[in-house]
């Protein structure tokens, strides 16, 4: 009885990793064995709940993420001699980035804008968002955004999208205008996440 008890320790130690093994004991289980563990790296114990590892493995891909955002806006804030790069604006929560000129037609957009929509950058590029937009895209909320951009002011608004597998998403707006060093508008910066 004994020797299986190793043998299966040992193979689930393999297959799911000493953490997930650990946890799936019970507090008896876990108690006789406990001594007979020791760290093999700098690790002071083994994890022992996978809720810490995601939730610090998403942070650390969210701040990737946004650092190379970060350091697209600059460079295209530098181009179009834009006041400020506007990568203060990304401590908002956003899925996909969107940039559009003043006619909205889109000049760039974020690797995860291929996440959400399922469209590539190079077939975004060139495009107005209406592409974006289906039967349930409310003609009411398309004159508010019109209207809006207008303005060249900040806005929020949320709009009934398409995913490229035709899949229907609420998503939100939040769009900032870029100004050049003139102070008048040249662009705007859509910071765009599905919301249910």
């Amino acid at each position: 009885m004994e020797k299986r008890k190793h043998s299966s320790k040992r193979s689930a130690k393999q297959l799911m990793g000493l953490d997930i093994y650990l946890n799936a004991l019970s507090k008896e289980e876990y108690e006789k064995i406990k001594h007979t563990i020791t760290p093999t790296n700098k690790v002071s114990s083994p994890l022992l709940s996978w809720e810490y590892f995601t939730q610090g493995y998403w942070q650390t891909v969210r701040k990737i993420k946004t650092s190379k955002d970060s350091e697209a806006l600059k460079s295209l804030s530098l181009t179009h001699n834009w006041q400020d790069a506007p990568t203060t604006l990304l401590t908002s929560d956003y899925e996909s980035l969107v940039i559009t000129d003043m006619n909205s037609v889109i000049e760039w957009v974020n690797a995860d804008f291929f996440e959400m929509t399922g469209y590539s950058t190079k077939y975004a590029i060139g495009k107005t968002p209406r592409f974006l937009q289906g039967e349930n895209t409310s003609p009411t909320t398309r004159k508010r955004i019109r209207k809006h951009i207008k303005s060249n002011k900040p806005f929020k608004e949320s709009i009934i999208n398409y995913r490229k597998n035709g899949e229907e998403y609420t998503c939100e707006l939040t769009v900032y205008p870029l100004r050049t060093n003139k102070g008048e508008t040249s662009h705007f910066l859509a910071l765009e996440r599905e919301t249910i």
